[in-house]
This record gives structure tokens, C-alpha cells and sequence, in this order.
């Protein structure tokens, strides 16, 4: 074996190894990521079920007594319908990007996105913990699409190359926050239960249009088999 190719393989095995320890990296993300969520989730779940059921000494509303946890209930159903495409799009935004390498990033977008995504992780336990409270919840909720809407903005500036196709993710959470903010504090319903009912529309018409318009990055297309006739008519120009 001759220096060249010695020097070659270092090469390739240098760069494997740095290829696992981005996949590393990014996994360790991931993975913190899914724990806060799945906090979050915990916490919204048990808080719904101390209401309804009761907890210890302190006795719940009833499942019979639907009207009295009508509003919290709502308020459980805007968080999951919210943060299921939040959890499913960073993590598709990551795969995509440091991953499979179909976008690129230059080399500290990951440190950013890291703690953006840990901060916005935050965010959503935080409003987990609100879904008890009346309209403190939509406003906690405005702000974690807020700032989503700022880390998509930053994705485009850390691009290297493609950027990535998930602009519309800050569209639609810039509407939505709007909607929210007249929603909430207009005067315009009858009830506070009419209220609850408008917004968790709202949050489940947001994330209608999060799958719709970036579908591609949720679940992308498997490449059409190259036909067989087509390959053997390839390879035979090429052996000629």
C-alpha cells in the first residue's frame, strides 16, 4: 500500500468519524428535546385528570359535570394539536438538515438551534403548566409562536446553500398570533365558553395548514425506482 492511499483512507475514516459525531450531536438534541416535551405532555395530561377526577383530598369536578372543565379541556386539546407538529417538524428540520444533508447549515447553526429548540421546548412546558388558566394560556401560547417564528427567521440566515422549506412555519404562526391577540381580547362573545371554543379552533385550523403547506418536509417522497429497461439501456451506451 503506497502513502497516497494510506493518506486517503486516514481520510475517509477521519471523516466518518466526524460524520457520527454530528449524528451524535444531533440525536443528543432530539432526544432532550423529546424528554421536555414529554414533560410537557405529563404535566398538561395530569393537570386535566386532577381536574376532572381530583387528587387526594381535593375532589374533582366529575366527567359528568362537563361545563365546569369544558374550557380546560379545550385548553388540553389547542396545547396537544399544537405541539405535535412542533415536535414532529423540529425533529423532521433537523434530520433534514445535519441528517440526510438534503439542506445544509454552516457549522454553528447547530449550537443555535440547539438552544433555540431547548428554549422553545421550555416554552411549551411552561404553557403546559397554564392550560389551568383561563386566557393566560392563549397569551403564553402567543409567545412561544413568537418565538418559533424568530428561529425559523434564523434557519435562513445559517443556511449554507438551500435554505430550508419551512418559511411558511413563521407565516402561519405570524397569522395565528394575530387571531389569537382579536380573538382573546375582543368583546365579541357571548360567553367565556364561546371564547374557548373559537381559539381551540383556531389552533386546530393552524396546525391544518402547518401539515398542508409543508407536507413535503413531514413526510417526503420516496424517489421512483429507476426502471429496468431504462438502466440496462444506460449501461449499455455507457459500455459503449
Amino acid at each position: 500500500m503506497n502513502g497516497a492511499s494510506m493518506t486517503n483512507n486516514r481520510t475517509e475514516a477521519g471523516n466518518g468519524e466526524v460524520e457520527k459525531a454530528r449524528e451524535r450531536s444531533v440525536n443528543n438534541l432530539q432526544r432532550l428535546y423529546a424528554v421536555v416535551i414529554s414533560l410537557a405532555i405529563t404535566v398538561s395530561l395530569k393537570n386535566l385528570f386532577e381536574d376532572v377526577f381530583g387528587y387526594g383530598t381535593t375532589p374533582g369536578r366529575g366527567i359528568l359535570d362537563f361545563p365546569e372543565y369544558c374550557e380546560h379541556l379545550l385548553r388540553f386539546i389547542s396545547f396537544i394539536v399544537t405541539v405535535v407538529p412542533f415536535f414532529h417538524g423540529a425533529n423532521r428540520y433537523l434530520d433534514e438538515t445535519y441528517m440526510t444533508g438534503k439542506s445544509r447549515a454552516v457549522g454553528y447553526a447547530l449550537l443555535i438551534d440547539f438552544v433555540a429548540l431547548f428554549i422553545e421546548g421550555l416554552g411549551i412546558f411552561v404553557l403546559a403548566m397554564y392550560a389551568r388558566i383561563d386566557n393566560n394560556f392563549y397569551a403564553v401560547l402567543t409567545i412561544v409562536l413568537l418565538f418559533d417564528i424568530v428561529w425559523v427567521l434564523s434557519t435562513y440566515i445559517t443556511a449554507a446553500g438551500d435554505k430550508p422549506k419551512i418559511k411558511w412555519w413563521a407565516v402561519v404562526n405570524i397569522i395565528t398570533v394575530f387571531t389569537i391577540f382579536i380573538f382573546l381580547w375582543s368583546s365579541l362573545w357571548p360567553s367565556e365558553t364561546v371564547k374557548s371554543w373559537m381559539l381551540m379552533f383556531i389552533c386546530v385550523v393552524r396546525t391544518a395548514l402547518d401539515y398542508m403547506l409543508v407536507w413535503p418536509l413531514y413526510y417526503p417522497e420516496i424517489p421512483a425506482p429507476f426502471p429496468a429497461h431504462a438502466r440496462e439501456k444506460a449501461n449499455s451506451k455507457t459500455k459503449r
